[in-house]
């Protein structure tokens, strides 16, 4: 499961740079080994510093799934490391685990079991 859905990243950071988009980046988010959020680098095309792969793909999982909860989440990235903007993201509460182009990381214990608190 983890290997098709780092192709599906492969294939769309290879398509992101046969259109002219973007760079070589893109990220999916899984839920039970289904792809619910998928995204490309789009900085350049866009004019915008957050649209990075792995933030698009977080924002499209959170509106598939309704909510900004991605409990038992897992996010592919064809980047040795997500972006800053997006690890701060990527390890909140809740996620399972991060897997880029390159290695595998389980998140730390803390990361798996802090609840994300809804307080103002």
């Amino acid at each position: 499961m983890h290997e098709e859905l780092m192709r599906v990243a492969i294939a769309l950071s290879i398509e992101n740079v046969r259109t002219g988009r973007g760079g070589p980046f893109a990220a999916v988010v899984a839920k039970d080994g289904a792809l619910i959020g998928r995204g490309v680098n789009l900085v350049t095309a866009t004019n915008d510093p957050t649209a990075h792969a792995e933030v698009s793909a977080i924002r499209a999982a959170c509106q598939a799934l309704g909510s900004f909860h991605l409990t038992g989440c897992e996010l592919y990235t064809t980047c040795v490391s997500p972006a800053p903007c997006a690890w701060g993201r990527s390890i909140g509460p809740g996620w399972h685990a991060t897997t880029t182009a390159t290695r595998a990381q389980t998140l730390p214990e803390s990361a798996l079991t802090t609840p994300l608190s809804t307080k103002n």
